[in-house]
């Protein structure tokens, strides 16, 4: 018997709260956290045709209660390759703390001590090999695309001790996801 489809549910992409956005973080209809047996701060695997993603979960916007919504910003959408209105399954997962990320810059970047400033603002944040996080740096948005995480079983959480280590920005004809 397969246990993949155990817990897990199909919800439609809307738009998130602005203040959300490059947070990684899902907010889903509150009737289906409750079926689910969900909380805040879960960690939600999101799968779409041919991808997958982790957020955090958050808590519920009761006026979306009934509607089916998962409400995620545009860097996780592209993470999946998916878009407002586009369907999506869920479930909860669990997440083990990463000791060591290693990112690639999606343009180039020569920024001294990055590697010592990013467990700062990345803590809590869950990752996923192969997605691209936005990096706030002087007002501009750098993506990073996670080469490799450690432990490599599943999704992580960077915690404050996380070790990290930036690769070189991918060669022409590697896959970028878009900065938005």
């Amino acid at each position: 018997m397969n246990n993949d489809n155990i817990g897990k549910t199909s919800l439609r992409i809307a738009e998130t709260d602005p203040k959300f956005v490059g947070k990684g973080i899902a907010i889903i209809d509150p009737k289906i956290m409750n079926d689910l047996q969900l909380g805040t701060g879960d960690i939600l695997e999101i799968s779409g045709n041919k991808s997958k993603t982790h957020a955090i979960l958050w808590s519920a916007q009761q006026n979306d209660s009934g509607k089916k919504l998962i409400r995620i910003d545009g860097y996780t959408r592209n993470n999946l390759g998916m878009g407002i209105d586009d369907n999506v399954s869920v479930r909860k997962v669990n997440a083990r703390k990463v000791e060591q990320v290693v990112l690639s810059p999606t343009e180039d970047l020569n920024v001294v001590g990055l590697e010592e400033y990013l467990p700062e603002i990345l803590e809590g944040h869950v990752v996923t090999k192969g997605d691209t996080i936005p990096v706030n740096m002087m007002g501009h948005k750098i993506g990073f695309i996670i080469t490799t995480i450690i432990p490599s079983d599943g999704p992580g959480i960077i915690a404050s001790d996380t070790d990290f280590v930036i690769g070189s920005v991918p060669k022409q004809g590697t896959k970028l996801i878009p900065r938005v």
